[in-house]
């Protein structure tokens, strides 16, 4: 999700917040985990969901790949954050719209030019989203060591930050350029 905010002190830009709710994005890691287990049978043709779904119990390594994702789409957009600071956010309280405060989020703020298509902004929002899914599923299943979905995953993760670089950030500023 992002949200267009005014700055708050003179001299400090306008910008964007794109964040990302940390239960949202849990939950459906998850269930693409669980219906990939749900494949997986042992020498039993038994589903090894234990083994190879990212559960509850597994809350402190999705946070951590959570947080590494994060960085890696921030490390993506940082040239459009000048002037900013508080960028990004692990695990805190986004306020948006300058009075809802949405907690546990993962959030980083570019600077909102004003020839900037919102429009685009959609676009830019769901291919972040899918490079930190991408990227969190890639981690999720080297850890476990399903290899074939890791090279799979860590495919589209790698796809998706050169789609987000090469097309949507693109779009995003091709206003500026003219």
């Amino acid at each position: 999700m992002f949200s267009q905010e005014t700055a708050a002190s003179a001299g400090v830009p306008n910008y964007i917040v794109f964040y990302y709710k940390r239960d949202t994005i849990f939950n459906t890691i998850s269930l693409k985990t669980l219906y990939k287990a749900k494949t997986i049978k042992n020498s039993k043709d038994e589903a090894m969901i234990d083994e190879y779904a990212l559960s509850a119990d597994e809350t402190d390594a999705f946070l951590l790949f959570m947080s590494t994702a994060l960085y890696d789409a921030f490390n993506i957009v940082s040239k459009m954050t000048a002037g900013l600071t508080d960028a990004p956010v692990i695990d805190g309280n986004t306020a948006i719209g300058g009075s809802e405060d949405v907690p546990n989020t993962y959030n980083f703020k570019i600077v909102d030019e004003a020839a900037y298509n919102s429009n685009v902004l959609y676009i830019v929002d769901d291919g972040i989203n899918k490079y930190i899914q991408y990227h969190i599923l890639a981690d999720w299943y080297e850890l476990v060591g399903l290899d074939a979905e890791y090279v799979k995953h860590a495919a589209l993760r790698d796809a998706a930050r050169i789609d987000l670089t090469t097309n949507r950030l693109f779009q995003l500023r091709k206003p500026l350029l003219t």
